[in-house]
């Protein structure tokens, strides 16, 4: 019975050990679960605040700090910058020769992404495409620079079918989806992890009940051996103090005999 009560012990361990790494499952899954939820937050901040500088600011392009995100509409950059990718734009305040700058003409409302291949002695830039093989007539001065070009995402097929749209409204798509998607995906994992965690804990607390009720069963029974064990080594003494008895007896009887036969000789 003993070890009966030991196995139960010791599946209620195995399952307060599942119970546990279960929880670490549960931790792990919710950490991913804020992390990509954060992650859409911030899209989303970022995205407002996109909006907020073109729409109500009239920025010609949107900024977060001192970086923007805009698309090549031309090929005059072919080679380096492909038409259709799209450019990470930096406000450094510090141009030379060499840098691929994005910057507005006189008048234009549209920027245009160059590089600088001198300096005038106006220190004025002089700019050219590296697809083209003349220069730009004007030179651009440093209030017309938007900032210069520090990154490059290429354009994936599919994303020449947004193009009529805009980037930020692609952005906008993603960011809606995938938010609705983890949401979807939160509410489900909180509502699985709740059932399961109940049935975890009817699970571990019918096995606790059992496991002592079983452990009680095993002391009565172990008592009720003991007190067996003790009652069978206790009746040898009874016995020996009988044979004496007997035997006393038995001596006492001829006595008795031997009197009573003297006292019919006397008479």
């Amino acid at each position: 019975m003993t070890n009966e009560t030991n196995t139960v012990l010791n599946n209620t361990d195995t399952s307060e050990t599942t119970a546990g790494k279960t929880s670490a499952k549960k931790i792990i899954g919710k950490v991913f679960t804020y992390i990509g939820i954060g992650i859409c937050a911030l899209l989303a901040v970022i995205l407002i605040w996109l909006c907020i500088d073109k729409f109500i600011l009239k920025s010609p392009v949107p900024s977060i700090g001192k970086f923007s995100m805009m698309r090549v509409a031309t090929g005059s950059m072919q080679g380096t910058i492909d038409q259709g990718d799209f450019v990470i734009v930096k406000k450094t305040g510090d141009y030379k020769t060499g840098d691929i700058i994005t910057f507005f003409p006189t008048g234009a409302t549209t920027p245009t992404t160059h590089r600088i291949i001198n300096i005038d002695d106006e220190g004025k830039f002089v700019t050219k495409g590296d697809a083209q093989s003349a220069i730009d007539r004007e030179h651009i001065s440093t209030s017309q620079i938007h900032g210069e070009v520090v990154g490059r995402i290429r354009t994936a097929v599919f994303m020449v079918w947004f193009k009529d749209m805009g980037w930020i409204y692609f952005l906008a798509a993603i960011l809606i989806i995938g938010m609705g998607l983890l949401l979807l995906k939160y509410d489900a994992a909180m509502k699985k992890q709740a059932e399961q965690t109940r049935e975890l804990e009817e699970r571990l607390a019918k096995a606790d009940a059992k496991a002592a009720a079983d452990a009680q069963e095993a002391v009565k029974q172990d008592e009720s051996v003991a007190q067996d064990v003790q009652m069978q080594s206790e009746p040898e003494p009874q016995k020996e103090q009988e044979v004496q008895a007997n035997e006393d007896n038995g001596a006492e009887e001829p006595q008795t005999q031997q009197t009573e036969e003297a006292q019919d000789t006397d008479a």
